[in-house]
């Protein structure tokens, strides 16, 4: 028998997020870091990823190239409902 622990943790970010990064040319790594605070209870979190670059290069990609076809294809979604609007 196997056993291994996993853990998960789950972050909902406001758009008031601030957002920090740093890239350390000495260890090769980058710090982003998410500073956050609950509008309603006023609590104040922090969160702090360290990261290799390779990582966050490979992360980057990722994020630019899912937004543009995320805004390409809300672009398309409005386009099509103007014009079935102005053929009513």
């Amino acid at each position: 028998m196997e056993f291994s622990k996993s853990e998960e943790l789950s972050v909902q970010l406001s758009k008031a997020t601030d957002v920090g990064t740093y890239i350390s040319s000495w260890s090769k790594s980058g710090t982003i870091t998410l500073r956050d605070t609950n509008a309603e209870t006023g609590v104040r979190h922090e969160l702090e990823l360290k990261v290799p670059l390779d990582v966050l290069r490979g992360m980057t990609e990722g994020l630019v190239k899912q937004i543009v076809e995320f805004d390409e294809a809300q672009a398309k979604k409005e386009a099509e409902e103007k014009a079935e609007e102005s053929v009513e």
